[in-house]
This record gives structure tokens, C-alpha cells and sequence, in this order.
């Protein structure tokens, strides 16, 4: 998956079947990068990446935490916005919804927890969307993976979308 040939024809078979986008799991915890080889050396490096857009899946979820604990506070959460902006959301072949790059954050009920309840994530994200509008980026399109009954709470949360991670899998 690290190969850009690889890459290539994964985005040739992708779009000749009618598939607009990957999302990429993604790792970050306090400004540290893990399993990221599949985006940064195969698809960003294909000759024809512009077939295909990608967008970041934040796997929040415990992987990366080898060297410490996970961080979900607004300043961890604005690090990796920063990063996000510098590195991948100005790109052309970023997945945009109206415009918005789109984020998706697999666990949001840390961060909810983190920040004491709906209206504390909601402020946390607000954070993450001025971090983006520093960098020319007017709103993000920030989704989340869970499931479809918590759907209200992920609103008040502050997030614009749910989705499953796989097809019948919601968490």
C-alpha cells in the first residue's frame, strides 16, 4: 500500500467502478504521526491521483498510544488541525462537501467526554474550524462514525455528518 504503482492501480480500479474517493485511516496523537505510509508514500505519490479524492479518517481510537495516552483536548485537537491544513486539506484531490474539506473522526464520544458533554465537543470543534479559517479554509465538513440513534447527540456535539465505518457496522 506504500508503493505508488500500487496506489495507481488501486485508483484506477477504484474509479472505473464508480468510487469518487478513499478515506484514509490516519493515526495522530500530540503531534505524532503512526500508519500513515498508505496515504504519504502510495496515493499522495501516484501519477494519477487526481482520478481520486481522499479524505482523513482520524482513527482516534487507541493505536498510537504506545508512547503516550491520547489527548483529546482543544489544544491537541487544534495541533492536529494545524496539521491537517498544512499537509492535506488545500489540496485539489481533497474530498470537499459544498466546498468544506471533510473530516472524519471515527470515536467522537471521547471527545465529548473529554470536554464534559455535547456543548464542551461543540466549542473544542468550533476551535478546530477557526485553527482551519486561519489557513484560508472557510468551514470544515466534520463528520463522525457511529451509530444512526446517536445521530441528535453527534449534532449537538458539532459535528455536520455520521456514517458507519463498514456496511453494517455503525461502531
Amino acid at each position: 500500500e506504500a508503493l505508488p504503482e500500487v496506489a495507481e492501480w488501486h485508483i484506477k480500479w477504484a474509479a472505473e467502478h464508480g468510487i469518487g474517493f478513499f478515506a484514509f485511516d490516519w493515526y495522530y496523537n500530540k503531534g505524532a504521526t503512526y500508519i500513515s505510509d498508505a496515504l504519504e508514500k502510495g496515493f499522495l505519490n501516484a501519477r494519477n491521483r487526481g482520478m481520486m479524492k481522499f479524505c482523513i479518517n482520524w482513527c482516534n481510537e487507541g493505536q498510537c498510544t504506545w508512547d503516550e495516552p491520547l489527548d483529546f483536548s482543544t489544544e491537541s485537537l487544534c495541533g492536529f488541525m494545524r496539521y491537517l491544513c498544512e499537509h492535506y486539506l488545500t489540496r485539489p484531490e481533497y474530498l470537499r462537501v459544498g466546498g468544506r474539506p471533510v473530516v472524519m473522526i471515527i470515536r467522537p464520544d471521547p471527545i465529548i467526554a473529554w470536554h464534559g458533554g455535547p456543548e464542551g465537543s461543540r466549542r473544542a470543534l468550533d476551535a478546530m474550524r477557526d485553527v482551519a479559517r486561519g489557513y484560508g479554509i472557510a468551514d470544515l465538513y466534520l463528520m463522525c462514525i457511529g451509530p444512526a440513534e446517536r445521530s441528535a447527540l453527534y449534532r449537538r456535539a458539532g459535528y455536520d455528518g455520521i456514517t458507519a465505518y463498514s456496511y453494517g457496522r455503525g461502531n
